[in-house]
């Protein structure tokens, strides 16, 4: 019984890998706020200029 709980603990500790989908909502994610950095800037050289 003490094994089957030790190996449940080396289980749950390790670091799961992410799945597809998740990397993908992860990756839009960082898209959209480059999308939204480069629009201000480009809007605030447009106001300068």
């Amino acid at each position: 019984m003490a094994k089957s709980k030790t190996k449940k603990k080396k289980t749950m500790n390790q670091p799961r890998k992410p799945s597809k989908r998740e990397r993908r909502y992860k990756f839009f994610i960082y898209l959209m706020i480059i999308i939204m950095i480069g629009s201000v800037i480009t809007s605030g050289l447009v106001y300068i200029l």
